[in-house]
């Protein structure tokens, strides 16, 4: 949904790092270590792996599951040919306990499978890869990419084998230069994979370099410790190298503990969800209904005037007079969306919104043929209907809402101002008078932000909430902060214009043109300028001795700087991504 910057790349790529060593070592620990019990040491190994089902991050568990039985079977196999000081071999020997131990540890893994719902496995926007493999075999439906289950289980076997040449690395008896030339070996892959990768998840492009680094980064852990398992000497320059090893191994230590401890602490501790009275009776309920029906009917399109004639609107009209009644009752009734943060929740507020959004368009295809009809009161009223209907959407609800409102907020005032050189002076003044009380209950954008970091954390899953931490660890634009201050700016702007244009009117329909200044305007038609939301001073204003053709009339040209605070004389581009004055054009 949103971009990623170059200091969250990094983030990710330690902690990346930093999980896989940690989970590489502790299967190293549980598949050659002698005490305790081996099933004592696989218990630990599969807590610490399961511990990313606190968060949930299902995807991760499996992968980091195969990346340990990768190096557990290897392990186990290299320490049955490995020969004892007798010159025997170890062999695969288990007691009927040994038996046991497994059995009761494969049940509990099974059996925590097996009770967690399928909503839960596949909870956030990735999935969880198991459940592809399972598909792909019984030939049913899959929810989950196989680009991305592929990926998982890839990655997952990489970091296992990086593993296990870190630990070669430290422990075998190779030469130094013969280790040195395989870890390079090992990062000319990773370039090589890098240059003809084509996964665009998560990882990004530097996703083969994190194997490579595991392994060096195991090898220098165990190389460590093994250093200072080593019987100590006497003199005191290999005292201080000991102690250099210690703290070395200890720095080691922390920077592969801390950051995954961290970020499970984070990931697992979720924030409040904020309780939600909703009103009775509700406006939102009303408008979904309304909104649903109307999904089963035809809407004129009114930016095809070629294709909209007289007698479309007039049944249109007849077929919903009903329906937009409801709704326009409904309107003064207080709205509020029904907020749950689960991925149900969200999937239903998003259908409920492109509900209303059927809604939206249908006032506009009524004021419109109200329009037509020579009937502007009524026009005028179905215009500031969709406007409100924008307004309520955009408050307390979600990213998509928000834009949704904005869009209707600003088609409204597009068609009112079309309408303004057909209103009376009166309508102009009991117009500008709503506009300006409708202008002043935009939500906070701090509002819209808390309210949307919480919907990521309970709603997008492991990837949402990481998301999360890097926002809260550096400058991450993590809710495109900019684009929706300019949103919430071009609607204010446009609110601004238009009641400047109402008195422009009002002052044209009095002296006979417009006047040189806006400074005119003051004291008889307007209290005092607003202020260009853009910029500082106020909005820019040409009066043109020509005559419009549209219109009949002198025009004029009236525009906000725009999110560039740059004059561009007017010129607009409707894209929100390219800087441009904000006006009606």
């Amino acid at each position: 949904m949103f971009g990623i910057s170059t200091g969250a790349y990094v983030l990710l790529a330690v902690l990346s790092v930093t999980s896989s060593v940690l989970v590489g070592l502790v299967a190293v620990w549980a598949a050659l270590g002698k005490r305790p019990h081996w099933s004592v040491r696989c218990g630990l190994l599969l807590g610490v792996i399961f511990l990313g089902l606190l968060i949930p991050a299902h995807e991760l568990v499996a992968m980091f599951f195969v990346q340990s039985m990768v190096v557990v079977g290897a392990l186990a196999v290299y320490r049955m040919f490995q020969r004892r000081p007798d010159g025997t071999r170890h062999g695969f020997q288990f007691s009927l306990l040994d038996i046991l131990l497994f059995t009761a540890l494969t049940a509990l893994v099974m059996a925590a499978a097996c009770s967690t719902s399928k909503g839960t496995w596949t909870q956030g926007t990735a999935w969880f890869l198991v459940e592809y493999q399972y598909n792909a075999a019984t030939g049913g439906a899959s929810l989950v990419s196989p680009h991305e289950a592929t990926f998982y289980l890839s990655f997952a076997i990489m970091l296992g084998f990086a593993t296990l040449i870190g630990c070669w690395a430290a422990m075998a008896k190779s030469r130094l230069w013969m280790k040195l030339l395989v870890m390079v070996l090992v990062f000319a892959i990773a370039g090589l994979a890098n240059y003809f990768h084509n996964f665009r998840i998560v990882f990004a492009s530097y996703w083969p370099y994190i194997p490579a680094v595991t392994a060096v980064a195991i090898s220098a852990w165990l190389f460590l410790a093994r250093s200072l398992s080593r019987p100590a000497g006497h003199t005191s320059q290999i005292s201080l190298g000991r102690w250099a090893c210690r703290l070395a191994w200890a720095t080691l230590s922390l920077a592969i503990l801390l950051p995954t401890a961290g970020t499970l602490y984070f990931m697992a501790t979720p924030p409040p969800v904020p309780q939600i009275t909703l009103p009775e009776p509700n406006a939102y309920d009303t408008f979904v209904r309304v909104g649903r029906k109307l999904e089963n009917i035809t809407i004129p399109d009114i930016d095809m005037p070629g294709t909209v004639t007289k007698q479309l609107l007039a049944a249109f009209e007849r077929k919903t007079d009903d329906l937009l009644t409801q709704a326009h009752e409904a309107l003064p009734q207080e709205f509020r969306s029904p907020m749950i943060y689960n991925e149900t929740g969200a999937e239903s507020y998003m259908i409920n919104i492109m509900a209303i959004r059927q809604l939206g368009k249908a006032f506009v295809v009524q004021g419109y043929t109200a329009h037509m009809n020579g009937n502007d009161t009524k026009a005028v009223e179905c215009y500031l209907a969709t406007m409100r209907l924008g307004k309520a959407v955009a408050r307390r609800g979600l990213y998509v809402g928000a834009l949704v409102g904005a869009a209707f907020e600003g088609i409204g005032l597009g068609l009112l101002h079309d309408l303004l050189t057909s209103l009376s002076d009166e309508q102009l003044s009991e117009l500008a008078k709503t506009l300006r009380s409708m202008q002043n209950h935009d939500e906070p954008l701090q509002a819209f932000i808390a309210r949307e970091e919480i919907a990521m954390y309970y709603i997008q899953g492991w990837e949402g909430r990481l998301q999360l931490m890097f926002h809260e660890l550096i400058d991450l634009d993590l809710f495109s902060l900019e684009t929706m201050e300019n949103v919430f700016k071009r609607r204010l702007s446009s609110y601004r214009i238009m009641l400047i244009e109402i008195a422009l009117t009002q002052y044209r329909n009095k002296h006979g043109s417009y006047p040189q200044k806006l400074d005119a305007l003051v004291g008889e038609f307007l209290d005092q300028l607003p202020e260009d939301p853009h910029g500082a001073g106020g909005f820019i204003y040409r009066k043109e001795n020509v005559k419009s053709a549209a219109k009949g009339k002198p025009g004029f040209k009236l525009y906000s700087l725009g999110p560039n605070r740059q004059d561009d004389t007017g010129n607009a581009n409707v894209s929100y991504a390219v800087p441009d004055d904000v006006g009606f054009f």
